[in-house]
């Protein structure tokens, strides 16, 4: 029978003999000599100890009095920038781990660079780090876990609406057939960009883990044998804890994403009219989590970006609304060139289309389709292969300026008033009037779980917060709060408002009742801000305004 062996080469251990090694063998060491410095398997350490009966040695029960091993040196020695250096170096300028090629192209007008065997960590320094990664490892777990969850709860909600759409389709005729095709590719279309973006999230948060489970082994394993590669460790720790923690402050609130499907009205009645037998929703679920869910939204840099092209017919800009794709793309509103355009990750427009009057407010309706207010009635737009298709369009009897969309139903507003409809055009109800002047009732946002409605009052200075009835539980005013504009809620449930005549943004409590903070003001960059989104892939808050730029605004 054939047979094979491991060459030194073919397997890592932790610990290998390393009197095996020297054959091309891999055997596992089970005894340190600390007076030869080397590692002995149980085969070896029989001859060894004949040899050199007074040699102290330690078993694996006294692996404390073991120096740190290859497998973990090599890992926190190395230098992720540049492939075969180590670090050997801090920047203190930079609080940053540095190999000498490091130094060489990036460090050297720094003024604080010492060498790592130079440098000292305490006992403290070193618990706390531990006892820090242990709770991010903690908090990574839940946050993994929930994403894992929801991946099954869209599963399971995939297969109940799937249910309904086939009890739908055996009430009709074998017309349906084409019509049953195309609702089922969007539904499947849905759940793949769902359950991509789940996935993604489920595995940095185990990417993460991973980092930070290996560095807090490190930690204790280096311990006081080592303190250059205990303080590498620190170090690295300190920025995967950054990383981690960015992670978490961004999902401090989950979205519990499933699915639903909306059956059209007079579906039966109505075949010939149909592209489809109804919509494949998106139905979020906050998920509190850390505790983090009421911090302020805190703003570490910002970038204008403009978003001029060459065939816009006009010089002059405002960026009335804006809307967050699933997968990360921008869609605006150009008001004075009447077009929509579609911004990409790196926020460069890749896709524009004409529209049939100038757009104000947008909305959400499915990861890839949005609902635009134009004139008087509402534009429904997809994204199908990066370009954008105008679809059905519903015409209303009033001005539509601001609008917002939950779980089917379209919050629309013409200045004066506040309506709901469904997503054929049919009204609901008249939610809220105020005929006194124009624009007092100017743009609207639902609260994730949709027990708020909060309405700008742009002319009176006020912010309004409606319950889901339409009856007014809250009314908001402050100094810096002239001329409000856009309303936007992110998935934390955070409120942002553009105050257009004061050039800022500011952040408001979920009650409608007080300011919490200043995001950012026309120092920043804010040019009579219209329209404010949180984009959650990104992670960034982005401001529409009176200009060609729109402010991306990185968070803390």
């Amino acid at each position: 029978m054939a047979t094979s062996s491991l060459s030194a080469s073919d397997i890592i251990l932790d610990y290998g003999c390393s009197a095996c090694k020297e054959e091309d063998h891999v055997k596992q060491a089970d005894v340190y000599c600390e007076e030869c410095h080397k590692f002995y398997c149980v085969k070896c350490i029989d001859l060894h100890c004949k040899l050199f009966k007074k040699h102290a040695t330690y078993g694996r029960s006294e692996m404390v009095k073991w120096p740190v091993s290859k497998v973990t040196e090599e890992f926190l020695e190395k230098c992720e920038t540049h492939q075969g250096e180590k670090l050997k170096l801090f920047c203190e300028d930079h609080r940053q781990l540095c190999c000498n090629t490091c130094i060489l192209l990036n460090h050297r007008p720094c003024s604080k660079v010492t060498m790592i065997a130079d440098t000292t960590m305490s006992a403290t320094d070193l618990q706390s780090q531990s006892a820090k990664i242990n709770t991010i490892l903690d908090q990574l777990m839940k946050l993994q876990t929930n994403w894992e969850s929801n991946m099954k709860t869209l599963q399971t909600s995939y297969e109940e609406q799937l249910k309904e759409l086939t009890s739908v389709r055996q009430k009709i005729n074998a017309a349906l057939d084409k019509l049953e095709k195309t609702t089922l590719k969007e539904m499947d279309e849905v759940k793949a960009v769902l359950y991509a973006s789940l996935k993604s999230d489920a595995d940095e948060c185990f990417r993460f883990r991973t980092e930070l489970t290996r560095l807090s082994e490190a930690i204790q394993e280096a311990g006081k044998k080592s303190k250059e590669l205990t303080f590498i460790a620190y170090q690295k720790s300190e920025e995967m804890i950054k990383q981690a923690d960015r992670c978490l402050n961004q999902n401090s609130i989950q979205t519990e994403l499933s699915l639903k499907f909306i059956v059209d009205n007079d579906t039966e009645g109505c075949l010939s009219n149909l592209s489809r037998l109804g919509h494949t929703v998106h139905v979020t679920k906050g998920l509190t989590i850390q505790g983090r869910q009421d911090l302020a939204i805190t703003v570490a840099s910002t970038t204008p970006i403009s978003v001029k092209i060459p065939c816009d017919k006009s010089t002059s800009y405002i960026i009335m609304g804006m809307c967050s794709l699933f997968n990360g793309q921008i869609l605006l509103a150009d008001h004075i060139n009447n077009r929509l355009k579609l911004l990409d990750l790196q926020h460069n427009v890749v896709s524009f289309c004409d529209m049939s009057g100038s757009p104000y407010d947008m909305c959400l309706i499915t990861p890839c389709q949005v609902a635009v207010a134009v004139g008087k009635g509402i534009q429904f737009v997809s994204v199908h292969s990066g370009q954008l298709v105008k679809e059905r369009d519903i015409q209303l009897p009033h001005e539509c300026i601001g609008v917002a969309h939950h779980h089917g139903d379209l919050f629309v507003t013409s200045g004066t008033a506040l309506y709901k409809y469904n997503l054929t055009g049919t009204l609901v109800k008249m939610m809220y009037e105020d005929t006194s002047i124009y624009s007092t009732v100017w743009w609207c946002a639902v609260s994730p779980s949709a027990d708020k409605i909060y309405v700008t009052n742009h002319v009176d200075h006020k912010l309004l917060t409606l319950a889901s009835d339409g009856t007014v539980i809250s009314t908001f005013t402050d100094p810096e709060m002239k001329g409000p504009s856009g309303v936007h809620v992110t998935p934390a449930g955070q409120l942002l408002i553009c105050c257009l005549l004061s050039n800022s943004l500011i952040q408001v409590d979920r009650k409608g009742k007080q300011k919490i903070a200043t995001v950012a003001t026309q120092k920043d960059g804010l040019k009579n801000p219209r329209s404010v989104l949180y984009n959650w892939k990104s992670g960034s808050v982005i401001v529409g305004n009176s200009n060609e730029n729109i402010l991306v605004m990185n968070l803390i």
